[in-house]
């Protein structure tokens, strides 16, 4: 992506300052003129869940201000190069893959096998390959126990990093190893790209020769964003690592299930630089169902929580300002989970009760909301680069919100099963859709019907004469539905797939 015309750059930003700014006025008068007294704990709910999308709108804002393009400098040459291929329960033939891939990288390295399975056949395929294997006797630390177990046994002085079913060019190395001439460079980060683009996080148009993914505008715009300010962070694969680096920090971090974003808050705390090269250099299997997707997502929203305990960015010593910004905005996003329930069941509780969480719902709140909601949605937008897709991305926040209200809650159970989950490389089982997850749009389906049906039936019989009160949230209610149901379609289209 190109972030280098500066007149379009600088249009995009006056854009943003302008969303900011409406959107502060409208909070302003939400607050002083339209809290309902007479239903204050509603009134409060819908506003806390506006003041939280500003908050996360604006600190997107920030962190792509000024997203970073790089060019990779020359190769330097003579290094010493370890790649950790780190394994759990992944198949023999997807493993395979990776290994021949990290066989054909051009620049001179080891490729060191890290087993948590202990499994013979693993242990066979790299005598086979001549990979070197390793496998630990005890399983502590999940991931992150198991780099660092495989730091016991290297002294190279660079750390090549990719999960077992992600594959990299024969030139990964030769690309990023020229960024540690600086010798502040703690990191390389590259963008995590799939090749299975079925797969449950992608959209695709194959007439228009089109593909959307879940992700691009973490990899493709945040990343780069959060590159400017020093902040891009180690995603736990496709990246290179300075040895001295780690061992400044004491290794991998322990800690969390989310070891790589704590690696990173605490190589950046200790003054080492990070660099996001954006160019795609490996290659992945995404989740391809509901249920690994929903694994994955909810095992990051658990380490961020983590992650916030251990090294919360507001107060850990040696960030910078802007780093602790950057750190706190991809953080807090599992609240949107709380934010998107309030929107889901706002509408059905407007129209079964005729209670507002408002004073008036009128042509004037119209007249305030319509600008700032256009502009804002508009400044997003902008500032998304083409890579947003807004409506996509609300769909998957229906997918995601349950999900993400787990994430708020499982920190606090006593911990009786193991808390790291590999999100399954494949369909999984493929026969059914999850009810855990695939219940929440159904009933956010079900009830906003219920409660237009309701209300109409009342008007029409002149139970009530809130006639504009019932038609704006009825619309709400249909938009809310329209995700739903869209949700539910997609993940049964993709279980049809599965199975035929």
């Amino acid at each position: 992506m190109d972030f280098s015309n500066k007149r379009i750059e600088n249009m995009r930003r006056v854009i943003a300052l302008l969303a900011i700014i409406a959107t502060t006025y409208y909070l302003y008068w939400r607050y002083t003129e339209t809290l309902n007294p007479n239903a204050l704990f509603f009134s409060w709910l819908l506003y806390g869940a506006e003041i939280f999308g500003a908050v996360s709108t604006f600190l997107f804002y920030f962190t792509v201000w000024k997203p970073k393009t790089r060019i990779a400098p020359p190769p330097i040459q003579g290094c010493s190069v370890d790649v950790f291929i780190p394994t759990m329960n992944e198949s023999v033939s997807l493993l395979r893959k990776t290994l021949l891939a990290c066989n054909e990288l051009r620049y001179p390295h080891r490729t060191l096998v890290l087993d948590d399975g202990n499994r013979p056949e693993v242990k066979t395929l790299c005598e086979e390959l001549k990979c070197v294997y390793l496998a630990r006797e005890t399983h502590d630390h999940a991931k992150a126990g198991n780099l660092n177990f495989g730091l016991q046994h290297s002294d190279a002085e660079f750390i090549a990093i990719f999960d077992a079913d992600h594959v990299p060019l024969s030139s990964f190395i030769d690309k990023l190893i020229g960024y540690f001439k600086d010798s502040k460079v703690g990191f390389v980060q590259v963008p995590q790209e799939f090749y299975n683009i079925d797969s449950i996080q992608h959209r695709t148009d194959r007439k228009e020769k089109k593909i959307w993914g879940e992700q691009y505008l973490f990899f493709s715009l945040i990343q780069p964003g959060k590159d400017s300010w020093n902040a891009a962070f180690f995603v736990g694969s496709c990246a290179i690592l300075r040895r001295k680096a780690l061992d400044d920090i004491g290794g991998f971090a322990t800690g969390s299930i989310t070891e790589d974003m704590l690696t990173s808050i605490r190589l950046h705390a200790k003054k080492w630089s990070s660099i996001y090269h954006n160019e795609n250099l490996a290659f992945g299997i995404a989740a391809e169902t509901l249920q690994p997707f929903s694994v994955q997502r909810q095992r990051w929203g658990v380490g961020n929580w983590q992650v916030f305990a251990k090294a919360n960015p507001l107060f850990i010593k040696g960030l910078s300002l802007s780093q602790r910004i950057s750190y706190l905005s991809s953080m807090i996003y599992p609240l949107e989970g709380l934010q998107k329930i309030i929107f889901y069941i706002t509408p059905p509780i407007a129209l079964f009760t005729g209670v507002l969480p408002m004073r008036a719902l009128d042509v004037n709140y119209l007249l305030h909301f319509i600008p700032y909601f256009f502009l804002s949605t508009y400044g997003f937008n902008e500032m998304a680069r083409g890579v947003g897709g807004q409506i996509m991305l609300e769909q998957y926040s229906m997918a995601k919100f349950v999900t993400y209200l787990k994430t708020m809650v499982i920190p606090f159970i006593p911990k009786k099963s193991k808390a790291f989950e590999v999100t399954s490389k494949g369909a999984g089982d493929a026969s059914r859709v999850p009810s855990i997850l695939i219940i929440p749009p159904y009933l956010v389906t079900i009830l906003s019907f219920a409660a237009m049906i309701w209300a109409l039936v009342q008007t029409i019989f002149g139970q009530r004469s809130d006639t504009f009160i019932v038609a704006v949230n009825c619309f709400w209610a249909l938009y809310n539905s329209g995700l739903a149901l869209a949700v539910i379609h997609f993940d049964y289209k993709k279980l049809f797939q599965r199975r035929t």
